[in-house]
Order: structure tokens, then C-alpha cells, then sequence
């Protein structure tokens, strides 16, 4: 016979299943007491923080909270432990949309709980500012039947505390939780309905108290005329009247009192005077004033009779309403057919057979609201207590109207001020702040919390008022009158804002002043607007000016630069007058430069660009700014000898250092440094905006000067946004030179703090284009002759003289005007051809296109070479018309090298 072996366990594994074993204990324990903890709770707040704080015994969490489902939404409704992270307020308030929250969502849809051991390794997870500390999470659907009432979620800041184990502890907790929760919403809608049981209760009550006391009443009246059965039956007759009355105005009172709507009151008073009165037709109208019609709302009509044919009736149509509304008083009738005088037709009364009728008006501050009517099919004596009662009926039903009226105006009224753009306070009669709708917050940042209580002048008070202002402002409301005006006020971040602002004093009926409504508009960005419209128009009246100057200039420096220049040709190298003629030649040519620079400014000239190297450019204008830096400021300069090449106008690339060397100076009024580099850059995509990169050169500023705060160079680049003083820039600078840079694909980097100084880096991609190469300078002598006559119209006398003796020293035949209509009379007094117009393109009498047109009606092969002062930006249209084109300044020799190019053209 043999026995069993029985496996001995060993010690650890005896320690484990102890531990397991105490485990599960202590799990069925607490869930025990989660259990009885939850259903011992009736109430629906109540149950959600038990079920917080019982998941807590369960498995420990530093956050958790519930919400609950509602449509497409997740409402929050209970939280713990928020206020540790400081999101308690951002919890209290939440509201998401499933369509948002894809795990929530897969949540809803599976029935099955979420578990994420570790956020950072879940591709799902959303990492919010918030919620950043979160490392674990699980949530689980609150589930009853098929139905998710809603959602736990805990969250904990080390990852892995949540696993298997946390699911099977929350599951019973959650079966607990779902029935407690639907218990709760159980108890709380049978504790509602016995609440409003007992109301009816009570109200059924005090009816039967009323009857009984009419009862006791009644006893009174037998007892004392029992010898009189006519007075006894009167008195019974009496009081069964007088109890119908009760009844109907309780039950009008009643509904009245509730609230309802406008057509639901007068459908429950139609409803009642047709039962109390036995008619067969009751119903309620209202007026329309606006369209002369009325408008039926109500009815209780017998259950044989038609309906009403339409709902809104014609007052024209109908004489019956027409003196409702007219006289204002009710219209009885015990028979229509023998009332004295006749009552007009009425196809309201006639085509539905009525023979008796009482119509009341609803009155309210002697207007008519409406009215209620009693129709009978028969003759039917209507005794005055029953006009009296419809009267009464009538007068409760208009106070409810009224009412109703009012609270929806009130309704309306707070929906405007709650949605409107201004800014609404309101104060009690000492002025303090007692309300503020949510335009007054966006516009000033203060939340109503922190400001109820102030005054309101304390508010509107700032330092760019005196405050003899706003002494003088509570003087005027004290007084009782309205203050209109413009008050600059702070935000709650310091900042400025302007306001049109109105305050207008709130009387009672006793003409007492017992509020305050302070309306304000911010106009600041108005403001803004029009200080700068106004300064685009001040920019665009100078660039009007200079475009007229520039024509006049053009014409002198044509001048001047051309006689220069043939005093040059006429003149030995070793003349010491041929010094004089040079200096001219240059000081003319500087002078044509300046004036191209006004025209670019005032973008009356297209840019030309060209390659270049920044190295010649910005040593050729360093010349000039030596007078602008003043002698306290040093300039220096580092060139990279071997800078690549860039394609840019050359005034614009000049443009940028004079402006930024404008701005270093202001930045440095006591002296300082300005220093102007030049170097290669080979960027990599991500180094540079847009990921853009490639070759640039770079153009980098640098100052010694006071340098900017980060909120002034993030506005830089604005129009119109300057530091300075008021007359002491236009704060166009930088802005033009951010158009110039973008202009050309090129991108600024800007480097500043306070009193470190400023550096601006300006990246101007580079070109493979080779620069143009010098041409040899064509002597006098080497110039082209020719024989063809010219006509030379000109208004300028200097030019035309320049133009004329230039001609006709290289052998040309000119004629010459100085307007178009004269040129005009000239050309057709001449015998023979004119081969060239040679024209200003402005003239008075004509201008030089018109001239063109109708010269060539008589010369069909003359050429024309028109010439002007101002823009090229005609110079594509006019080659288009076959017409050649010379801006000025000119050369003498650019003149006629041209006129035979034109000459010479197949």
C-alpha cells in the first residue's frame, strides 16, 4: 500500500500566497465598504466624490475625475488632486468634444477600459501643458446595461503605476458606482416629483379651503333665510357664481404666475371662459399696430364647429375689430340680430352664425394689447357680474402679457449688453462698480471679481488725464446729468487704451439716482488708423512733390552735366580750367544720383537692378555718411575681398545703409561706434526663414548704441512704428528696408538689448550673373555724324540750346519749338522731311505722344524719340507704339549716339 506525496510549498512561495491571500482580503473588505459607501448615497454630487474618494482606497492616483456623458460631450462633474498642478481651474470648467478625443471615444464605442502604463511610449497620447506630468493613465466607462453614463480617469505622475491589477480592482468599483449613480438620479427625480406632488397638494388645499369657507358661507345664508326659499335659492346662486369666479381668475392667476408664454396664457384663458360661461366659441387675439391687423393666437372652439379660417385677420376687413380698437371699451351683444343701430356686416360674425357675443379689450397704459371674446350660437343674455368677471379675466390676462412682454425685453435687453462689443458698467448710486458684461474683460483685461467694489472714476482714471478731469466728470453725474467724452485708461496689463466713453445717470420713480451705466468703445486701433492714413498722406503728397521737382531738376542737370561735358571734350587735359569742367561733370553726376534716390523713395522710379559687389557700393557711400554720423561717431569698416556677387539696385542697396546708418546715430546721441562688414555665408535650410538656403552675402551693421527691449523689435519692421518723438521720424525707415530686402529674396536678422547695442544682418542671396563689362569712353571725335533733319521740341531753354548746338555740330539739319502746338505749326509750314521728332514727353499746348501722332499723319517714316525728367515707367508702353524713349539726365554724347541709333533702326 502506498500514500500519496504530498508537494511541500516553500517558505517564499508559503510568503506569496500569505501576501496574495491578504491582498484579496483587504480588496473584498474595501469593497465591501466601497459598496455600502456608495448605495448609502442618495445624492448625485455626493456619489461622484464617493466614488473619487473609494478609487482612491483601491488604487492609489495624484489626480483623477469624472465625466459624464452628455450627447457628443464630456461633462466634468466631480475631480481631486488638481490643485496640487495648479489646473483645478482649468478642470472645473472642462467641456470636451468627443470627435477631439479619439481614446475616449474608442472607450465609449468598445465598453472596455483604457490603460496607458507610460504616456511617453503611447503615439496616441496628447501631450497638453496641463497634464505634461502625467506619466500613467486609465480610464473607465461607467457602464450600466449597454449604456456609458460616463467616464473615470486617474492619472499618476510615475510610469507603470497603473496595470492589470488596477483594471480588476475598479471593475466591481465601477458596477457599484453606475448603479449608485443611477440610484441617486432615481431618488432625486422621485424626490422632485414629490416635490412637485406636494405643491399641487397645497394648492388643491387652499381650493378647498377656499370652497369650504364658501361652503361655511353658504350654511350661514340657509341658516338666516330659511323662511325665504326664493332668497335662500338666490343666495345658493350667489355663491355658486362667486365660486366660478374664484375659480377662474385662481386658475388665470395661476398661470399667470408661472411664467408662461404669452399664447399659452391666453390658451388656458379661452380654455376656462368657454367652459365657465358656457359659450361655444371663446378665443384671444393680438394686435398689430405695424400692419393694422390682428393675429389669433387662442381658441376653445365646440367640438362641432369649423375652425377659423385664418389666423391673422385684416382690421379693415372687419368693423367689429375696428371699433374694439377704436372706442377702447367692450362690445356686448344679446343679439346680434336686433341690436339698435344694426352692428356693420362682420364676416368674422356672419359666416359662423354667431348670434351673441362679449368682446373685451386687453388694455396696458391704454393701449390694446388684444382681446378675449365669447361667441354663442343663440341668443344669450350676458348679466353684467359676467361682463364684470371677463373684465376682471381680461385685466389679469393683460398684467401677464405685460409681464411677459417685459421679461422678454429684459431677456433681449441683458442678451445685448452680455454680447455687445463695448464695454458695459454699471454702479450704485456712489459709484462703485456692481457689474461688468465680457466686452468690458476683452477689452481690459480685468476679470469682474477683482474689480467689483471699485469706483468707477477710479477705473477710467489714468496720468494722461489731470485729475481735475475726473473731479470735474463726478461733479456732472453727481449733479444728474450725462458726461460724453474721450478717456485714455489702463488695462490690467499697464498698457494704454482709448475709449469713447458715455455715463448716464439711472433714476427711480422717485427721481432718485440709483445707478450709474457707463458705455465705452475702444477706438484705439482707430486712432492708429488715422495718425497713420494721415501720415500716408503726407507720404504720398511728398512723393508728389518730388516727382515734380525731379522733372524740373532733370531738366537742369541735362543742362549742366551736357555743357560739362563738352567743355571737357573742348578743353586740354593740362588746362587748369579743365579741372573746373571736371568738378562740374562730377557734381552734376552726384546731383543726378540724389535725385534718383528721391524718386525711389517716393516710388516714382522702378528699380533697376544690377550686379554688383556691396564692397564698391557701400565704400563708394561711405563718403556721405560721415556728414550724417556726426564727429562723434566712428565708422569703420571690415570687406571680405572676395565677396561674391549680388543683383539689386544700387540706390535701394544705398537706401539700406543710409537708413540704418540714420538709426544707429539717433541710437547713440552721446558718440559711439558704427561698424559696416562684409562677408560669404553658405546657409543650410533650417538656418534660415522658410527653410531656404543656399549662398548669401552678408551686409552686417553694428552700433554701440542704447540697443532695444524684445516688445519694441518685435514692431520694428511695422509701418509707421517709431521710438521717437512726435515730428522726429515717420518710422518708415526700417520698414522700407524690409521691403527692399524681401524685394530681392533676401531675409534681416536683427540682434539687440538694452544698452548692448544693436546689429543688423542683412542676407542678400548671391548671383552667378557676371557684372557688366566697362565699355571703352568714346571720344568726341569717335562719335556718329549724320545729315537727316530733326525736329527738337523742348520748353526748357538750357536744353533745347544743350540739344540743338549738339545736333548740329554732328552735321544734323534741326528745327526747333519750345511747345508742341508751335512744333506742330512749324512741321506743317516745312517743305521738306523731318526724319526724327526729338520731344520733351510734358509740354504746355501738347505733349510729346499727341505731337507724335499727329506729325506722323504727315511724316509716316519719322521716327520719334521722346525725352523726360521723371519715370521710366512709361518706356514699356511707348516702345510698344513703336516710339523710343530718353530718360534725363542724358549725356551729350548718350544724345547722339541715340538720335543715330534711333536714325539708323530698320
Amino acid at each position: 500500500m502506498t500514500s500519496a506525496i504530498k508537494p511541500t510549498l516553500s517558505a517564499v512561495e508559503q510568503q506569496n500566497l500569505l501576501v496574495a491571500e491578504r491582498e484579496q482580503r483587504i480588496f473584498a473588505e474595501t469593497l465591501t465598504d466601497v459598496t455600502l459607501a456608495l448605495t448609502s448615497q442618495m445624492n448625485h454630487t455626493a456619489v461622484l466624490n464617493e466614488i473619487l474618494r473609494q478609487a482612491r482606497r483601491l488604487v492609489p492616483y495624484r489626480t483623477a475625475h469624472i465625466v459624464l456623458v452628455e450627447g457628443d460631450e464630456l461633462r466634468i462633474s466631480c475631480w481631486q488632486g488638481y490643485e496640487d498642478f495648479g489646473s483645478d481651474r482649468m478642470i472645473a470648467h472642462l467641456v470636451q468634444a468627443l470627435p477631439e478625443f479619439p481614446l475616449d471615444a474608442e472607450v465609449l464605442r468598445s465598453k472596455t477600459p483604457l490603460l496607458i502604463p507610460d504616456t511617453h511610449a503611447e503615439s496616441r497620447w496628447v501631450v497638453q501643458h496641463e497634464t505634461d506630468w502625467v506619466r500613467s493613465h486609465v480610464v473607465f466607462p461607467i457602464t450600466l446595461g449597454n449604456t456609458v453614463l460616463g467616464l473615470l480617469r486617474l492619472d499618476a505622475d510615475a510610469p507603470h503605476a497603473f496595470d492589470e491589477k488596477t483594471i480588476t480592482y475598479l471593475r466591481p468599483l465601477m458596477n457599484a458606482a453606475a448603479i449608485a449613480l443611477e440610484n441617486a438620479r432615481l431618488f432625486e427625480q422621485a424626490q422632485k416629483e414629490l416635490a412637485d406632488r406636494q405643491a399641487v397638494e397645497a394648492q388643491l388645499k387652499e381650493n378647498v379651503q377656499q370652497l369650504e369657507m364658501a361652503f361655511e358661507q353658504t350654511k350661514v345664508y340657509a341658516e338666516e333665510l330659511r323662511s325665504e326659499v326664493m332668497e335662500r335659492k338666490k343666495a345658493e346662486k350667489q355663491i355658486r357664481q362667486r365660486n366660478r369666479e374664484l375659480t377662474l381668475l385662481n386658475r388665470i392667476i395661476s398661470a399667470s404666475a408661472r411664467g408662461l408664454r404669452e399664447e399659452v396664457i391666453l390658451d388656458i384663458a379661452c380654455r376656462e371662459m368657454a367652459f365657465a360661461f358656457d359659450v361655444s366659441d371663446s378665443f384671444a387675439i393680438l394686435t398689430d399696430e405695424a400692419e393694422n391687423c390682428v393675429r389669433i393666437v387662442a381658441a376653445s372652439l365646440a367640438s362641432h364647429r369649423p375652425a377659423l379660417p385664418q389666423t391673422v385677420l385684416s382690421v379693415n376687413d372687419h368693423p367689429v375689430l375696428q371699433a374694439l380698437l377704436e372706442e377702447k371699451s367692450p362690445i356686448i351683444s344679446n343679439n346680434v340680430a336686433n341690436e339698435t343701430p344694426p352692428l356693420a356686416p362682420d364676416p368674422l360674425i356672419d359666416d359662423r352664425g354667431i348670434k351673441s357675443l362679449v368682446l373685451v379689450p386687453l388694455m396696458s397704459n391704454n393701449d390694446v394689447l388684444g382681446a378675449l371674446s365669447l361667441w354663442h350660437t343663440e341668443p344669450r343674455t350676458f348679466s353684467l357680474a359676467e361682463v364684470d368677471l371677463v373684465w376682471r379675466v381680461a385685466e389679469q390676462v393683460a398684467l401677464a402679457i405685460t409681464r411677459a412682454r417685459l421679461d422678454e425685453q429684459h431677456r433681449q435687453l441683458s442678451a445685448a449688453i452680455e454680447q455687445s462689443t463695448e464695454s458695459v458698467v454699471i454702479t450704485d448710486a456712489d459709484g462703485a462698480i456692481v457689474y461688468t458684461n465680457p466686452a468690458f474683460e476683452t477689452v481690459t483685461g480685468y476679470e469682474p471679481a477683482g474689480i467689483f467694489g471699485k469706483t468707477l472714476i477710479d477705473f477710467l482714471r489714468s496720468d494722461k488725464h489731470p485729475d481735475e478731469h475726473f473731479e470735474q466728470i463726478w461733479q456732472t453725474l453727481a449733479a444728474g446729468q450725462a458726461w460724453q467724452g474721450r478717456l485714455t485708461s489702463r488695462k490690467s496689463d499697464g498698457t494704454y487704451f482709448t475709449g469713447d466713453t458715455a455715463i448716464v445717470p439711472i433714476r427711480n420713480h422717485r427721481q432718485e439716482i440709483v445707478n450709474y451705466v457707463c458705455s465705452q468703445r475702444d477706438v484705439t486701433r482707430e486712432l492708429q488708423l488715422e495718425t497713420q492714413y494721415y501720415q500716408a498722406e503726407k507720404m504720398h503728397a511728398i512723393g508728389r512733390l518730388t516727382s515734380g521737382i525731379a522733372h524740373d531738376f532733370n531738366n537742369l542737370l541735362t543742362a549742366i552735366n551736357g555743357f560739362a561735358e563738352v567743355l571737357q571734350q573742348q578743353i586740354p587735359t593740362g588746362d587748369p580750367l579743365r579741372e573746373y569742367a571736371d568738378r562740374i561733370r562730377f557734381t552734376g553726376n552726384r546731383a543726378t544720383d540724389l535725385v534718383d534716390r528721391l524718386l525711389s523713395f517716393s516710388r516714382k522710379q522702378s528699380s533697376d537692378p544690377q550686379v554688383v559687389n556691396l564692397n564698391t557700393v557701400v565704400t563708394d557711400i561711405s563718403k556721405m555718411l560721415s556728414p550724417i554720423l556726426g564727429r562723434r561717431i566712428t565708422l569703420r569698416m571690415k570687406f571680405d575681398p572676395h565677396l561674391w556677387a549680388v543683383k539689386i539696385d544700387t540706390t535701394q542697396l544705398e537706401q539700406i545703409v543710409v537708413n540704418l546708418a540714420v538709426n544707429a546715430r539717433d541710437a547713440m546721441p552721446h558718440g559711439g561706434t558704427l561698424e559696416i562688414h562684409t562677408t560669404n555665408c553658405r546657409l543650410k535650410g533650417q538656418s534660415v526663414p522658410m527653410e531656404r538656403g543656399g549662398d548669401f552675402v552678408l551686409l552686417e551693421v553694428s552700433d554701440t548704441g542704447m540697443g532695444m527691449p524684445d516688445e519694441v523689435k518685435a514692431h520694428i519692421f511695422e509701418p509707421f512704428f517709431t521710438t521717437k518723438e512726435k515730428g522726429k521720424g515717420s518710422g518708415l525707415g526700417l520698414a522700407t528696408i524690409f521691403g527692399i530686402v524681401q524685394q530681392y529674396n533676401g531675409f534681416i536678422e536683427v540682434d539687440s538689448a538694452l544698452n548692448e547695442g544693436t546689429t543688423f544682418k542683412i542676407y542678400l542671396p548671391r548671383t552667378k550673373e557676371k557684372p557688366p563689362k566697362k565699355t571703352r569712353t568714346i571720344q568726341a571725335n569717335e562719335l556718329p555724324h549724320g545729315t537727316e533733319t530733326v525736329l527738337v521740341v523742348e520748353d526748357e531753354p538750357a536744353v533745347r540750346m544743350l540739344v540743338v548746338r549738339l545736333l548740329a555740330r554732328y552735321g544734323y539739319t534741326v528745327l526747333e519749338a519750345d511747345d508742341g502746338r508751335k512744333a506742330f505749326d512749324m512741321a506743317a509750314h516745312h517743305e521738306g522731311t523731318i526724319d526724327l521728332l526729338l520731344s520733351d514727353m510734358i509740354m504746355p499746348q501738347l505733349s510729346g505722344e499727341e505731337l507724335a501722332v499727329l506729325l506722323q499723319k504727315k511724316y509716316p517714316q519719322m521716327r520719334v524719340l521722346l525725352m523726360s525728367g521723371q519715370t521710366k515707367s512709361k518706356e514699356v508702353t511707348l516702345d510698344a507704339q513703336g516710339i523710343h524713349f530718353m530718360r534725363k539726365p542724358f549725356s551729350a554724347f548718350d544724345l547722339v549716339r541715340t538720335v543715330r541709333d534711333v536714325l539708323d533702326k530698320p
